[in-house]
């Protein structure tokens, strides 16, 4: 699949949204993926939209001054595409308060055609005889200009959508399993699209916590708390401040230290 320029060209004003938001209108089905930069910021947040209808793809820059809101608006009564759908739906409600009506769940589809591999690049593989490219799967999403690699990679991600839900709903539907998939989609709208809880009380009981002392308990604490401000002030994801293994281990040793009170 080669992309045009018209294509790789970042969507960033409200005029040129406008017409992506007249295409998707007229569309029943359309094809949507997000990237995201947590691997290079802290807290995350949504760098880029793909969106296809089956004809044409935009690149949306939500990092910019647009107002995706009438783009959001005219998504909420189609068929939403995706492949893998539960961090693109948590993002988009975490940056948004988005929640679609429906899912379409490309990995779910093909699990319950009975596929040992759920992968796009799989799926792509086995459906079209297509071998998609290895991307920067951990680029930098916030930088900008996107380099051309980068938005091949992007439009490759919603580029087959269409075409696989069309065969795997064909499949599905031959095998009356169909229904399981939009109660599947259904129970993921509904986990990934909820209010934040606080966890406060829970989130800094990291893995290793759980055979620790009282103690270390309250020094891991503290140690959780102090890597996430750092996180926060330096845009990085906390693992880059100190990973959860050292935290742990810091955490023990100073609890077996008869000064530990003193830290």
């Amino acid at each position: 699949m080669k992309i045009t320029p018209d294509e790789t060209c970042l969507i960033d004003d409200d005029l040129r949204l406008k017409e992506v938001v007249q295409a998707v209108s007229k569309a029943n089905e359309i094809a949507l993926d997000t990237e995201a930069d947590s691997m290079h910021a802290y807290p995350e947040k949504i760098c880029l939209l793909q969106i296809r209808t089956q004809k044409s793809s935009w690149l949306v820059d939500p990092l910019s001054d647009v107002d995706c809101s009438p783009l959001l608006e005219a998504f909420q009564d189609k068929v939403l595409i995706f492949h893998a759908a539960d961090y693109d739906l948590r993002l988009l409600y975490k940056r948004f308060g988005f929640r679609p009506s429906q899912v379409f769940d490309t990995m779910w589809a093909a699990r319950m055609v009975g596929h040992e591999r759920f992968g796009l690049e799989f799926l792509v593989k086995h459906y079209f005889n297509v071998q998609l490219e290895k991307g920067p799967q951990t680029a930098n999403w916030g930088i900008r200009p996107l380099t051309q690699a980068m938005a091949q990679y992007a439009l490759n991600d919603v580029f087959y959508l269409h075409q696989l839900t069309h065969l795997m709903r064909e499949e599905l539907t031959k095998l009356g399993r169909l229904e399981w998939l939009h109660e599947i989609s259904q129970k993921v709208i509904d986990q990934a699209c909820l209010p934040q809880k606080d966890t406060s009380d829970r989130e800094w009981r990291i893995k290793g916590s759980q055979k620790m002392s009282r103690r270390g308990l309250a020094v891991l604490k503290a140690i959780y708390y102090w890597r996430e401000n750092e996180a926060v002030q330096a845009n990085r994801p906390p693992f880059f401040v100190l990973n959860h293994d050292l935290s742990v281990a810091i955490a023990i040793s100073a609890a077996n230290n008869e000064t530990w009170g003193s830290l």
